[in-house]
């Protein structure tokens, strides 16, 4: 039995407690600067997507550890108090939901922060934010539920760490592997990297607009970058469509010339969705066991 109102309460005790010392929140977003601002002195700009996602779940994980270790801070007088007022579970989903709040906060600064300092490479932003959430509110009911038991073992902290992060892993493999789908092709560039490494030949997904002339047509990369490309070999191209095309920077025209185009293949974001079902549905029977054995062991 979960009553609303008790746990409204509870949150709202929660946001209280936290803002009145503004320890763990501080210590939270600080992480998240510092280590944003640390893989910025070591890579400059990561022109990888992939290790941008890596590093970005990577720093996401071990934040939530580190914000959710110490989860439940009342005494063990409160704790008693706390039961004759509230169920257990009621206890378990208030600290779920704070948490889960905190590590959205906490996962949407650091994106920003990422955005600012190491590049943007996502390309369909509403499923890298869905996923953002969803893997918030799944790290914050593992985290919560270990931390709830390594208080109730007289606080053992390696408790909370054998518990967690095993479980946490799976996980961190699922969200890594479906964020992968909204981010862009590491293959491909855009006009200004053509233009900086002038030394080879560019994949860019380019959409042609019209033609300044015989010779000439203005183009769109998926970065929304406008530029006029040369045509080599009397190229003919379709306007209006999204079209996979390599282009090199000619140093003497001073022009990115287009050299050769192939229909571009949108990306399927059906193996996306289903690994985000997949998240769900591990983030689901966590809770479904935990308000099984919390109250057991809450209570002993």
């Amino acid at each position: 039995m979960v009553r609303s109102a008790q746990i409204k309460s509870l949150v709202k005790n929660e946001f209280i407690r936290e803002f009145k010392s503004f320890s763990s929140l501080g210590a939270l977003f600080l992480f998240a600067a510092t280590s944003t601002f640390t893989a910025y002195l070591c890579f400059k700009k990561l022109n990888s997507p992939i290790i941008w996602n890596g590093v970005f779940w990577l720093m996401v994980l071990f934040a939530g550890i580190n914000g959710c270790a110490n989860t439940f801070k009342e005494t063990r007088t409160e704790s008693n108090y706390l039961l004759t007022l509230v169920f257990p579970n009621e206890l378990l989903l208030s600290k779920i939901v704070f948490n889960a709040a905190t590590l959205l906060a906490m996962s949407f600064l650091s994106l920003l922060l990422y955005t600012l300092f190491l590049g943007y490479p996502i390309e369909n932003l509403f499923l890298f934010l869905t996923l953002c959430i969803t893997g918030s509110i799944v790290f914050s009911i593992i985290f919560t539920v270990a931390s709830g038991i390594s208080y109730r073992a007289a606080g053992n902290s390696a408790l909370f760490s054998v518990l967690a992060i095993p479980i946490s892993i799976p996980l961190l493999i699922l969200l890594i592997g479906s964020s992968l789908h909204a981010l862009k092709s590491s293959d491909t560039s855009n006009f200004i990297e053509a233009e900086i490494y002038t030394e080879k030949t560019h994949q860019i997904i380019i959409e042609p607009e019209y033609p300044s002339s015989d010779a000439e047509v203005s183009a769109l990369d998926s970065d929304g970058n406008y530029r006029s490309l040369a045509l080599s070999n009397g190229l003919q191209l379709p306007f209006n469509t999204h079209l996979l095309a390599e282009i090199k920077f000619n140093m003497e025209t001073q022009l990115l010339t287009l050299i050769k185009v192939s229909p571009y293949q949108a990306k399927n974001y059906n193996n996306a969705y289903g690994l985000l079902v997949g998240i769900l549905i591990v983030g689901l029977l966590t809770y479904l066991v935990a308000i099984q054995i919390f109250p057991k062991f809450w209570n002993e």
